[in-house]
């Protein structure tokens, strides 16, 4: 809530307060408002700083320096008396700030410059240079002061002006929007915000020895500080508001309480007041015994305790009440023949009755039946089964079919003898020609009271079943197997897992024929490599291999995933004429793009040509590229090839290799 104090707007003003404002420091002059950032672009024109008089007589304020941005701004040069309670404004454009806040009198303008948006020190000198007031203010002070359209307010009071806390943002509306923003300020007026006003809550009475009454207020404001006063004396310390309402706690003291609410150093005090009264406590106390129950003021009961009833809220008795049960019992007897009670024998049908004491006295009312039945004697081995119950030692034993007619077992039990076994077993077993699937009791009657006992308990086999293929060996829990099979291993007694194994291996043994290698296993993949250079023969896959030259070869042979190699085998080739090197030389080999043969004999070729591995001719060589006993061959790929020179006479093959 904002409590503006309006004057008449004067070259100075004269105020008069309800109440005395204390000095502020050693000066009772005082910076009381600040409008340094209004909503204008550009130069600010409307900022303006206003002084107030806060003491009881008039000042001249001849010699008075005002300063800020550590430069004089205003000197009062003539006699300037400002009589107490009165303000007077600076300015920094004297007619816009007269125009804008509608003001009936012209503010003092200053000389040059103006306030800092950011923050600044603005000091009040007098004629010898002291300090009166002094306000370094920031622009993080006060919220909507900051070009927001608000001047910054300082309500005289016991509090500093030069902290941030005791500033507030002006709530004086002037109507005017200046970039979308109203302008707000209060110059030649002492602007004060103090509390709203609540409702003191709680009080009443209570007894002496209670936990006391609550005292609250009905709502409260953030920002308020709350104190509690019994008899205008302060309780405990301030509360601070919450925006609801608030408590003070439980009070035992008897008085009236008040609530006093301090916004910025201005206090209000709230509405209403409330009393406690405390009263002392009185009655009577009455000590009782009863049997069964007790009726008292209206309220029977009926077990021992302390009870009280109230008169009023202080005045209350007391019972002190001791109940004993009500222990007289009646009882309703059938019986036969005759009936034992509290250590007499009654043969006759009646009522009687037994004091046990002052509270308990029992009342039988005895109805008797004649007695009727039959006999019977019986052997068994161990035990016999009469009537439902089991009898496991000879005796007279009696059966009631109803009250008074009663049967007699007259019973010789036999022991049984016997062997106990006790038997552990997966899945089953057979005992004395039975085979048993389940856990339980077993017996075996060797003679009529000779009986074997089997406690038996049969547990299901379990464990895991793998099926699993692999190459040469396998492991399988600590055991290498290499033959395929079905094997088991034992967890536990009926625990066991089982392996289905499939163990793949791979002949690699190589039989050299005429002109012919065969690999030696049978049902497998396939493929030839020439030892000499370690390269594949592409399309040598079967089973058997015709080479083309002599030399040395093997096979990589692949079966159920599984693969293994041969040992590189000689095979010398029949019919195929192989010329010592200083007859028939071809460089170089390895050969990348061109072959060059020579020969120390006169042999004429009359054909000459390059196949691969399988026979196939790859090129024919021109009667140009045999004259010249030089071959292109850089059209073929990377592998070993073979060249093959025809004579009239005979036919030479040689190996080479194409990089």
């Amino acid at each position: 809530m904002t409590n503006l104090l309006y004057f008449s707007k004067k070259a100075y003003l004269q105020i008069a307060f309800l109440f005395l404002l204390p000095f502020v420091g050693n000066s009772q002059l005082m910076i009381s408002e600040i409008m340094y950032n209004p909503p204008e672009s550009g130069t600010d024109s409307l900022e303006y700083i206003e002084i107030y008089n806060a003491g009881t007589s008039a000042v001249d304020m001849n010699g008075y320096n005002l300063i800020f941005a550590n430069a004089v701004r205003y000197t009062f040069s003539t006699p300037y008396s400002l009589p107490a309670n009165s303000v007077v404004v600076f300015a920094a454009n004297a007619g816009a700030v007269m125009r804008n806040f509608d003001l009936t009198f012209m503010p003092i303008q200053w000389i040059s410059s103006g306030l800092s948006n950011s923050g600044t020190t603005v000091v009040l000198r007098d004629l010898d240079n002291d300090t009166l007031d002094l306000v370094t203010y920031a622009n993080s002070w006060v919220t909507g002061s900051n070009a927001l359209g608000a001047s910054i307010c300082f309500c005289p009071s016991t509090l500093d002006n030069n902290l941030s806390t005791s500033w507030f943002a002006s709530q004086d509306s002037t109507g005017t929007i200046i970039n979308a923003r109203e302008l707000i300020g209060s110059p030649g007026v002492i602007e004060c915000l103090s509390p709203n006003i609540y409702n003191v809550t709680g009080g009443g009475e209570f007894c002496a020895g209670g936990i006391g009454l609550s005292v609250g207020l009905s709502n409260s404001e953030i920002g308020v500080s709350y104190q509690l006063k019994r008899n205008g004396s302060n309780i405990g310390t301030p509360i601070n508001g919450t925006g609801s309402a608030i408590y003070f706690g439980l009070q035992t003291s008897a008085g009236t309480y008040t609530v006093i609410g301090t916004l910025i150093g201005q206090d209000e005090t709230m509405n209403g007041a409330v009393t406690i009264t405390v009263s002392p406590l009185t009655g009577n106390g009455t000590t009782q015994g009863a049997c069964g129950s007790y009726t008292w003021n209206g309220t029977t009961y009926t077990s021992s305790g302390t009870y009280t009833h109230s008169n009023s809220l202080c005045d209350v008795d007391t019972l002190y009440l001791t109940i004993t049960p009500n222990a007289s019992e009646v009882f309703n007897q059938f019986a036969c023949g005759s009936f034992f009670w509290n250590g007499t024998t009654y043969t006759a049908s009646g009522t009687y009755t037994h004091v046990n004491g002052v509270c308990d006295v029992d009342t039988l009312n005895l109805f008797l039946t004649p007695i009727v039945g039959f006999g019977t004697t019986q052997a068994a081995c161990g035990s016999y089964t009469w009537n439902g119950t089991n009898y496991t030692a000879s005796g007279t034993y009696i059966y009631a079919n109803s009250p008074c007619n009663i049967d007699t077992l007259y019973l010789t039990i036999t022991p049984i003898t016997g062997i106990g076994t006790t038997q552990a077993a997966c899945d089953s077993l057979t005992w004395n020609g039975t085979t048993y699937t389940a856990s339980g009791t077993f017996t075996h009657i060797n003679s009529t009271c000779d009986v074997d006992t089997l406690y038996l308990t049969i547990s299901p086999t379990t464990g895991s079943s793998t099926t699993q293929a692999a190459c040469e060996m396998y492991t399988w829990n600590g055991t290498d197997y290499t033959t395929s099979g079905t094997y088991t291993y034992a967890n536990s007694t009926c625990d066991v897992d089982t392996l289905y194994l499939t163990i793949t291996t791979i002949d690699t043994t190589v039989t050299v024929g005429s002109n012919v290698l065969t690999a030696n296993q049978t049902n497998a993949n396939y493929q030839w490599y020439d030892c000499e250079s370690n390269s594949m023969i592409t399309s040598a896959t079967n089973q058997e291999f015709n080479p083309l030259v002599t030399g040395f070869y093997y096979v990589v042979i692949e079966k159920n995933s599984c693969v293994d190699s041969s040992s590189c085998v000689e095979i010398m080739l029949w019919g195929i004429e192989e010329l010592d090197e200083s007859v028939l030389q071809i460089a170089p080999n390895p050969a990348r793009d061109f072959i060059q043969f020579t020969t120390n004999e006169m042999l004429e070729f009359t054909k000459i040509e390059l196949l691969d591995f399988t026979g196939k001719t790859v090129i024919n060589c021109s009667e140009e590229e045999i004259k010249q006993q030089r071959i292109n061959v850089s059209s073929l790929t990377t592998g070993v090839y073979l060249i093959r020179f025809n004579t009239d006479l005979q036919q030479i093959t040689k190996k080479v290799i194409i990089e």
